[in-house]
């Protein structure tokens, strides 16, 4: 089996449709923001958390970037440090947005897949010490 392309991200980025079908490792503790390219059918990338958020004001944010043409629809869970999870949905959000409450957590992979122009779809698992819902 083929191994996938690695991104590491420290600092907020756009990601380019070259690095379609990568690892978008996230390795900052305060946060940062990545941006999705102009969405495309097929395109796909998968993101983990390598380092946990620690700032009480920071974020994983990944945007879609203009929220008039894309948008991020699908599930995720989440899961909170007493055992409890929920099933988090979002019909047309412009963002997934992890933090310490909400998936900043180490073990946290979201998966995005453009099924069409403007169209992402998300799944994933998202580990925190909360339920905060982690779309905008």
């Amino acid at each position: 089996m083929a191994r996938k392309r690695i991104v590491d991200v420290k600092e907020s980025a756009t990601l380019s449709k070259n690095q379609s079908g990568s690892l978008v490792v996230l390795d900052k503790a305060e946060g940062l923001t990545v941006t999705l390219p102009e969405p495309g059918r097929g395109l796909e990338y998968d993101f983990v958390v390598k380092t946990a958020i620690t700032a009480a004001a920071g974020y994983y944010t990944i945007s879609v970037g203009d929220a008039a043409t894309a948008s991020v629809k699908g599930a995720v869970t989440s899961g909170a440090s007493d055992g409890t999870a929920k099933s988090q949905v979002s019909s047309g959000a412009s963002k997934v947005v992890l933090g310490t409450i909400n998936g900043g957590a180490i073990g946290t992979r979201i998966k995005l897949i453009c099924d069409n122009d403007g169209k992402w779809n998300v799944t994933g698992s998202a580990i925190g010490s909360g339920d905060t819902t982690i779309f905008a």
